[in-house]
C-alpha cells in the first residue's frame, strides 16, 4: 500500500508542477518567453519549457512501448520561438 500511496504522490507532484507551468506560459508575453536571461545562463524560458517538453514526450512514449531512453529523445525546437 505505501508504493501506491508514494506513486499517487508522485503523480500528485507532477501535475502540479506541469499546471504551474501552463500559467506561467498564460501569463508571460512571447517575446520573453523566447528572450535569453543571463540568471539561466543566457538561455529562455522557451529552451527550458522545451526541454521540459521534450523529456515529457519521451516519457509517455515511452511507457507505452515499455522502453524510455531519453537520450533518443525528439528534440522539438519549435517551443524555442513561439509559445
Amino acid at each position: 500500500m505505501k508504493k501506491n500511496n508514494s506513486l499517487i504522490s508522485l503523480i500528485k507532484i507532477n501535475k502540479k508542477s506541469l499546471e504551474d507551468v501552463l500559467d506561467l506560459l498564460d501569463k508571460i508575453e512571447n517575446e520573453t518567453y523566447c528572450k535569453s536571461l543571463k540568471i539561466i545562463d543566457d538561455n529562455s524560458i522557451a529552451m527550458h519549457f522545451r526541454h521540459i517538453h521534450d523529456f515529457w514526450n519521451c516519457f509517455l512514449k515511452g511507457i507505452k512501448s515499455k522502453k524510455i531512453n531519453y537520450n533518443l529523445r525528439q528534440r522539438n525546437q519549435v517551443f524555442e520561438n513561439d509559445k
